[in-house]
């Protein structure tokens, strides 16, 4: 018998009526449910989902099952779906450009992704780009993943691995490149110096 397969990242909108989840292993597609179950709205492409602070939309990012990478917008109660950025294909020799960790601004006027290769090794660049799909802008380049929006929209966080030791890392303020704090991986939390 066939094992399940598994269905992650989950992500439940901040009003707590609806879950998205990504079907990793199966398809490489988000879906969307009703928190008291239901049929599952397929939402788009993608490997993170992650909700608007104040409506039932999500920002999808990664990709698909054998397809190429997209950046997407998902609206809840209209069903309709908006593909902002799709990366072409690579090949053996040039792995394609991923997008991934998609975050809306607090006030829903921006999206901040990161574009490259998802390893510690490679840099990546963090941009923000507007719902629609306009205005994109190149914000840090480095070895930032996962960036975070201050609860006031004003600062973008991140944490980024540092390029001298595969245990250092620090976190940064991806608008101005100001490094936050520094630490190591390994014993207290924020050992400073790395040995």
């Amino acid at each position: 018998q066939e094992e399940p397969k598994t269905t992650v990242p989950l992500a439940w909108s901040l009003d707590g009526r609806w879950l998205a989840f990504a079907r990793l292993f199966v398809d490489g597609d988000v879906y969307v449910v009703g928190r008291d179950g239901g049929t599952p709205m397929a939402a788009g492409r993608g490997t993170t989902a992650h909700w608007h602070a104040t409506e039932p939309r999500l920002v999808l990012a990664g990709s698909g099952h054998g397809g190429s990478s997209v950046l997407a917008t998902f609206d809840v109660t209209t069903g309709a779906a908006r593909t902002l950025l799709t990366a072409p294909p690579g090949s053996a020799t040039s792995p394609p450009p991923w997008y991934f960790t998609a975050r809306w601004h607090p006030n829903g006027a921006l999206i901040a992704y990161v574009e490259g290769v998802p390893l510690v090794t490679q840099p990546v660049t963090t941009w923000t780009i507007r719902p629609d799909g306009t205005a994109a802008t190149k914000v840090y380049e480095g070895l930032a993943n996962d960036p975070e929006w201050s609860a006031d929209g004003r600062k973008l966080y991140a944490f980024e691995w540092s390029t001298l030791s595969a245990r250092e890392f620090r976190i940064v303020e991806l608008l101005t490149g100001t490094r936050v704090a520094r630490g190591c991986s390994h014993g207290p939390i924020l050992a400073d110096p790395c040995p």
